[in-house]
């Protein structure tokens, strides 16, 4: 999980949430949820073990530029 991916995470009280990542660390996840088209908007920090699990959309792959030796 990087910077700037969009992820579904699901929270062992139940919560979905929807969100681009804008921090990882140690202690949990920051997420901004103002693509939402409801009231909900901002950011919303999950600790870890409050986290059943976090799906993560398709990624697109990276180029990768062969130098021929």
């Amino acid at each position: 999980m990087r910077k700037g991916v969009f992820v579904s995470v699901d929270t062992w009280g139940g919560r979905d949430l929807t969100g681009t990542i804008c921090d990882r660390e140690q202690t949990g996840l920051l997420l901004d949820i103002s693509e939402h088209e409801d009231d909900s908007d901002g950011y919303v920090f999950l600790p870890w073990s409050s986290i059943e699990q976090v799906n993560i959309g398709a990624l697109t792959p990276r180029r990768v530029k062969v130098i021929p030796s």
